[in-house]
């Protein structure tokens, strides 16, 4: 059996990194056709522009007390669920396991509206790829929701400010219309603190 091999490829921003790792993966794809991963870690995600390749997200959408939809956007499906749930589940069974699910707080569609990939809860008939229970962290461009083994009210407030600023406040009057969390739940809290002014 063939050793596995890692290739990092790191350094302060501006120097280069995208641009080398992008020829070493293709060196690399040359000889080793079909047995080449690449993994960008960088949020700007240059490497996949670079190199060509069309990267879709890790999830889809989230809701407010974090059930994450891999499989579909609303109700129409467009992929399976990967390898998803085996790694989070993979995280949680392992000695310090920690597993990130990434995702972007917008998308736009067709006609160019920005909608919010969290929402307050699925759409009826939405697929839960991976469900709340087994989600340890969320992140977006605004932050990191520290949500395993916390309180749904706590979950919420988590994953609200990880949200879009532009979303936040709709997001949380629609959610303190169910009874998993009233306005007196939300007093003193500030759902801006974590935006730099």
């Amino acid at each position: 059996m063939d050793k596995i091999k890692s290739i990092a490829i790191t350094g302060k921003g501006g120097t280069g990194k995208t641009v080398v790792a992008t020829l070493m993966i293709r060196l690399l794809a040359k000889r080793f056709p079909g047995r080449v991963l690449a993994i960008d870690a960088d949020s700007a995600m240059s490497l996949c522009y670079t190199t060509g390749l069309k990267v879709d997200k890790t999830v889809s959408m989230v809701d407010l007390i974090g059930q994450c939809c891999s499989e579909a956007q609303g109700l129409s499906p467009y992929s399976g669920p990967g390898g998803c749930f085996a790694y989070i589940y993979g995280a949680i069974r392992a000695k310090n396991g920690r597993s990130f699910i990434c995702l972007r707080s917008t998308y736009k569609d067709h006609e160019g509206t920005r909608h919010s990939n969290i929402v307050p809860w699925l759409p009826e008939g939405s697929i839960v790829t991976t469900p709340k229970v087994y989600v340890m962290y969320l992140v977006t461009e605004w932050g990191i929701a520290d949500v395993f083994c916390r309180t749904l009210k706590d979950r919420i407030k988590a994953i609200l400010k990880i949200a879009h600023p532009d979303f936040r406040q709709e997001l949380m009057d629609k959610i303190v219309t169910t009874p998993l969390i009233k306005e007196d739940d939300l007093e003193g809290f500030d759902l801006f603190d974590n935006i730099k002014k």
